[in-house]
């Protein structure tokens, strides 16, 4: 009597356990990628910081967090008002996201845009700091 072999999720043919695993995969790197769009998409006004760093954050012209990440640290230090106090902030807040500052060639790679995150939350933001 030959034994039957059972192959991951309960499939009995190889290759229908073979697609059946890339689904899986695909739908967790949606998930991650999904996350990261959530991340990018966030607007700066939303995310708690010094009203120093949001001031030089607004001068410089930045609204969504994935417009930060894109930019060096040696370019947000030539911001007007931004020392080492605020990049440090600001490591910290992108750290929480799972994102680092000079991610340019990523962020291009993702397709991720400033006007797809107007989109998708609606409206451009705007900071109103006094």
């Amino acid at each position: 009597m030959r034994s039957r072999r059972f192959w991951p999720l309960g499939s009995t043919d190889p290759v229908e356990a073979g697609r059946l695993i890339e689904v899986g995969r695909q739908a967790e790197l949606d998930q991650k990628n999904r996350h990261l769009f959530e991340g990018l998409d966030r607007e700066l006004p939303k995310v708690a910081m010094s009203v120093r760093t949001a001031n030089c954050l607004n001068y410089a012209d930045l609204h969504y967090i994935g417009e930060l990440v894109q930019r060096a640290e040696a370019d947000m230090l030539k911001t007007k008002n931004f020392g080492r106090k605020s990049l440090k902030e600001i490591k910290a807040i992108l750290e929480e996201f799972g994102l680092r500052l000079g991610m340019r060639d990523e962020i291009v790679s993702w397709g991720w845009t400033p006007n797809g995150a107007a989109a998708r939350n609606g409206t451009r933001p705007f900071f109103s700091v006094r």
